[in-house]
């Protein structure tokens, strides 16, 4: 009764424009704009047909629609992280977590931050638990950050680009910050940078991916920004390919860009930055015992960081 009721009242805060349809074994939440083509492709409350593989990979493979005019659209499944991926993949016992992740899309477009538009969000129940999907419209001509970072390390990417991609990252993380939004796996996977960024001329912007189980606050604290910031650093240099991007030269440019872009009386302190690159590099060196774990499982069973977050693909 209690899980159904918390879903009925996250139901109840769909941004307008949305339907909700009830299948006999799921839930669906879709732009009216969509709700006929979506239902006639087979992805209704209820499903029925497996998306078609993407050429864009997360940290599991992604699915692809085509609808209307040639739109295509992105059907992620949900999937268990950490250790919990080795024993119950894709149940979960909260149904509400693809609707919850279409409120805080809308209200961060409404924000005027960059993140894919929501198209659909679905719960279906699988006894035990429920199976999780949401669907959005592809980014057209973006690459997942990630990607680009590797092209950096490489050498690929000219230093003005490069210097470039760092300041827009930075000021990115910054807004989202500023914003109070707490994501629990910010990384340059959950990152889309805008194709023209790597131009000669410049321009374009980024977006934020995979908000599940993310919110707003009114604030961040110094601790909560500066964890982020050293998860953020950790990712990128426990990946070697990732990690020869970094210059002390392009961190003080992200780490400057961030500040500016974080609001506040922030922007006033102009050298606190400096106090930020010193605790998150205090803070990179902590790993947990949960992670250290996770990381030998993987290790064992012959992944590692790649087999977590979908390397062999970047999205575009």
């Amino acid at each position: 009764m209690a899980q159904r009721a918390a879903l009925r009242e996250t139901l109840a805060r769909l941004p307008e424009g949305y339907d909700v349809v009830e299948g006999e074994r799921g839930i669906l939440a879709v732009l009216a704009s969509h709700r006929d083509a979506l239902v006639a492709s087979g992805h209704g409350p209820d499903g029925g047909r497996v998306a078609p593989a993407s050429d864009l990979a997360g940290r599991r493979a992604l699915g692809e629609l085509v609808v209307g005019d040639n739109e295509r659209l992105v059907v992620r499944r949900f999937h268990h992280g950490g250790l919990l991926r080795w024993m119950n993949d894709e149940r979960f016992g909260e149904p509400e977590r693809p609707f919850e992740e279409l409120i805080l899309s809308f209200e961060l477009a409404r924000r005027g931050i960059a993140t894919p538009t929501v198209v659909a969000a679905r719960a279906q129940r699988a006894r035990p638990g429920w199976r999780l999907a949401l669907i959005t419209k592809r980014v057209e001509g973006a690459t997942d950050a990630s990607h680009v970072l590797a092209r950096v390390g490489t050498g690929e990417l000219p230093a003005p680009v490069a210097e470039r991609v760092f300041a827009a990252l930075g000021a990115f993380v910054g807004e989202l910050h500023g914003a109070g939004l707490v994501h629990t796996d910010l990384t340059p996977r959950n990152m889309l940078v805008d194709d023209t960024l790597l131009a000669t001329d410049g321009g374009g912007g980024v977006w934020v991916l995979d908000l599940d189980r993310c919110g707003l606050r009114d604030a961040l604290t110094d601790d909560e920004r500066r964890a982020s910031l050293a998860r953020l650093l950790r990712y990128v240099l426990r990946r070697d390919e990732l990690s020869a991007a970094l210059t002390r030269p392009r961190v003080a440019r992200f780490l400057r860009a961030y500040r500016a872009a974080l609001g506040g009386d922030a922007i006033e302190r102009g050298s606190e930055w400096r106090a930020d690159w010193r605790a998150i590099a205090r803070e990179g060196g902590r790993v947990s015992w949960v992670h250290r774990i996770g990381w030998t499982l993987e290790n064992a069973a012959g992944g590692g960081p790649e087999t977590r977050d979908g390397r062999v693909r970047g999205r575009s």
